[in-house]
Order: C-alpha cells, then sequence, then structure tokens
C-alpha cells in the first residue's frame, strides 16, 4: 500500500501540495502539507482497537493524534462475486460508509479518493 501512495504522491506536486508518504510492516502514513503546513493526514496500520485480524484506518485535518480510529478493513467473503474481498467501514464525516472492495488496489483508490476529496472542498 505504501508504494501505491508513493507512485501518486507527485500527482499533487502540479496543485501546490507535497506529500511525504512513510511505510512500515505494520503501518502506512500519507501526510500532505501545502506551503509547508500540514493539510490532511491518513494512517492505515495493523488494528489494534478491534483485533488484530483487521487494519485500523484514520483520517484528520491537519494531523492525526493517533488516539482513534476513523473507520477499519477487515478480509470477507463476497458471495455475489463468489471471491475474497476486503469489508471497508468508513466512519469519517461524509465518509463512506460500509462497503465490500474487490481488492487492495480498490482499497487504495479508496483512501486516495478521501484525501483528494478532502483537498478539494477544503483548499480550493
Amino acid at each position: 500500500m505504501g508504494e501505491r501512495f508513493r507512485a501518486s504522491a507527485d500527482n499533487l506536486l502540479q496543485h501546490g501540495y507535497t506529500c511525504r508518504v512513510r511505510a512500515s510492516d505494520s503501518a502506512v502514513t500519507v501526510l500532505v502539507a501545502a506551503q509547508g503546513k500540514s493539510v490532511c493526514e491518513l494512517a492505515l496500520r495493523e488494528g489494534t482497537t478491534f483485533g488484530s485480524d483487521q487494519l485500523d484506518f484514520t483520517f484528520a485535518w491537519p494531523r492525526l493524534s493517533y488516539n482513534g480510529i476513523n473507520g477499519t478493513v477487515s478480509a470477507t467473503w463476497d458471495p455475489d462475486a463468489g471471491q475474497p474481498a476486503l469489508l471497508f467501514h468508513d466512519y469519517t464525516a461524509f465518509g463512506s460508509g460500509n462497503h465490500s472492495l474487490p481488492d487492495a488496489d480498490a482499497l487504495f483508490a479508496a483512501l486516495w479518493e478521501k484525501i483528494i476529496r478532502h483537498l478539494e472542498n477544503t483548499h480550493r
């Protein structure tokens, strides 16, 4: 997931934002800044709140406090598609609710879109 964010980070430069991505074995943190000031941060990390069998996700502006979570991602079975999927719970303000995602690419797209929507709505 960290590589996906790194590959997209430069796309923000043309709009006046910098994007720093930190990745470890258990977490990915994405910090977006404008003119040297943080404007939003997203973290995806091994679950600690509801169990280690899921990922916790936090989205905040301008920076995370790491005191809570805004959502979770867990493995599930999609009976309609007949294959494994990711169950994404987004509890943030104006979040996308609960839905099934087919794979890690779709999870990245949902999280990246959350960052882009925030930038478009608050930093025009």
